[in-house]
């Protein structure tokens, strides 16, 4: 395995910071009771559903259907949350309560940012899992 270093940090090192900063493993796993084969599970289907997901609300929004943008943004929140990821849950969690409330002016921005959020989380989460 190639290690490369940034000064005197390894850059597993500074992967596994940017995963913690994505989401909290240990806070997820004393949850499921130590249970990893649950979380890989977990991942798994975050990994399949969040892109489904957003997928809909992305073409919801842009239909301009804000219950279908409401209802998948609290189906990611909850998946988000599995993980303790929190700036994915709370990016979801303002999506979901604008459209709840039909407030749709700035959803755009805040939907883009998720789409950066869960990506990254897919990301982090496939890197805890190759690890």
């Amino acid at each position: 395995m190639l290690k490369k270093t940034i000064g005197t940090t390894s850059a597993a090192h500074v992967r596994q910071q940017v995963n913690e900063e994505l989401f909290d493993a240990d806070a997820a796993l004393q949850r499921l009771e130590g249970d990893t084969e649950l979380f890989r599970m977990l991942a798994k289907i975050f990994q399949e559903d969040s892109v489904e997901l957003f997928g809909k609300l992305s073409s919801a929004l842009a239909a301009g259907d804000l219950a279908v943008v409401e209802r998948a943004a609290h189906s990611i929140k909850g998946l988000a949350a599995n993980f303790e990821a929190t700036a994915a849950t709370e990016v979801a969690s303002s999506i979901e309560e604008a459209a709840r409330t039909r407030q749709p002016l700035g959803l755009e921005p805040r939907v883009k940012e998720l789409g950066v959020q869960l990506e990254r989380l897919r990301e982090a989460l496939a890197q805890w899992d190759a690890a």
